[in-house]
């Protein structure tokens, strides 16, 4: 294939016979399923069921009838034509409507971290709905449901990678998790005889990453042009609304930001102190990676 989906012709590159040659006047190869995974029909178009793709110009046919969808830290979503942000390597559109990592897909796992952060997903809708209206933690939990959207209407890009040095990580318009550090931890928190609910500990991870992009405003040089204390007041907010989900869970956190067996008196101190404490370290961490210190501005 060319980019973006256009089949190259029999004998190019060593390729055989199924091959159709020209590829833009015969699309009969034995395997109807093209680049995208979709179904090329006579007409040279791969449908996706919301609407159609063109290979050979590497746009859909009709603009994304979502017409609220364009993201506005995201240029490459403006464009109501396009297909995944103008980067088919990197991702996938399965449905005509959203994006995926594109490496999720060859990835034995991917369902699985799909699957988990679905569930994620759902926690973060229950936290919502335990949440007093009109209280800080409802206006936390409300803006990340809202930027993450639903599956199959575009909001976040989430991606999945085991390489990563933290839980979560956000840049332009995506999240990326590390489940398997994730897992890490709690499975050494479960084997010390202390309580971890791994859905809870993911929706965690999604809602504070959610909470950077919205603050960043999808910047990937937050970290190197952003000042220190503006950092340390973003990595803030990010753990108090990641405490919303342990508040309105009940749910003890292994980060320190809530537990069921503390006193309503001595809550909000306990909390703040934790928010305080995690926010300096992650500071602290974030900007030495990227190659700043705190003494500098």
């Amino acid at each position: 294939y060319l980019p973006f989906g256009r089949m190259l012709g029999s004998g190019v590159g060593g390729r055989g016979s199924c091959y159709p040659d020209p590829p833009d006047a015969n699309y009969d190869s034995r395997a109807p399923q093209k680049f995208t995974g979709k179904e090329r029909d006579e007409t040279g178009l791969d449908y996706f069921g919301a609407r159609y793709y063109s290979g050979s110009h590497g746009r859909f046919t009709s603009p994304d009838p979502l017409l609220n969808s364009g993201r506005p830290w995201q240029p490459q979503s403006w464009n109501r034509y396009a297909y995944t942000l103008n980067n088919p390597l990197k991702f996938v559109d399965p449905t005509g409507f959203y994006e995926w990592a594109a490496e999720c897909e060859t990835g034995g796992n991917c369902e699985a971290q799909r699957k988990r952060f679905r569930a994620a997903h759902g926690r973060i809708k229950e936290a919502l709905d335990k949440a007093p209206p009109s209280s800080q933690m409802y206006w936390d939990l409300m803006r990340v449901i809202k930027m993450l959207g639903e599956e199959g209407d575009p909001g976040i890009l989430v991606a999945f990678d085991n390489k990563i040095s933290d839980y979560g990580y956000s840049s332009g318009g995506m999240i990326t998790i590390n489940l398997d550090l994730l897992d890490q931890e709690i499975d050494r928190i479960l084997a010390s005889g202390r309580a971890a609910d791994r859905d809870i500990e993911t929706a965690g991870v999604v809602v504070h990453e959610v909470t950077h992009e919205y603050l960043s405003f999808g910047r990937p040089d937050k970290y190197i042009s952003f000042p220190f204390h503006q950092v340390l007041q973003d990595e803030k907010s990010a753990y108090r609304a990641q405490s919303a989900i342990y508040i309105l869970l009940d749910t003890i956190s292994m980060h320190g930001l809530h537990d069921p067996s503390w006193t309503m008196a001595d809550a909000p101190k306990l909390r703040e102190k934790a928010i305080n404490e995690n926010a300096k370290n992650s500071t602290e961490k974030a900007r030495q990676a990227h190659g700043r210190r705190s003494g500098k501005k």
